[in-house]
């Protein structure tokens, strides 16, 4: 076996369980951002769809983009 093929030969090494942690915030963060975004969007149509620029609704739409993928 390699010296390379075991990770980091340079004596940093990181406990299984911190790096499992960091995996999750990470991922946690990366769910938190995708929800933000998605009620940015939906609070950007619900207000052109309230004046009247958009005439569908966020379901219409959201139908329409769902059978365009097919």
């Amino acid at each position: 076996m390699l010296a390379g093929e075991l990770g980091a030969t340079n004596g940093d090494v990181s406990s299984p369980s911190m790096v499992n942690i960091e995996e999750q915030e990470d991922e946690e963060r990366v769910f938190l951002k995708v929800a933000e975004a998605g009620q940015k969007v939906l609070k950007l149509y619900r207000q052109l769809h309230r004046v009247h620029l958009v005439n569908y609704t966020f379901l219409a739409t959201h139908h329409l983009f769902m059978a365009g993928k097919q």
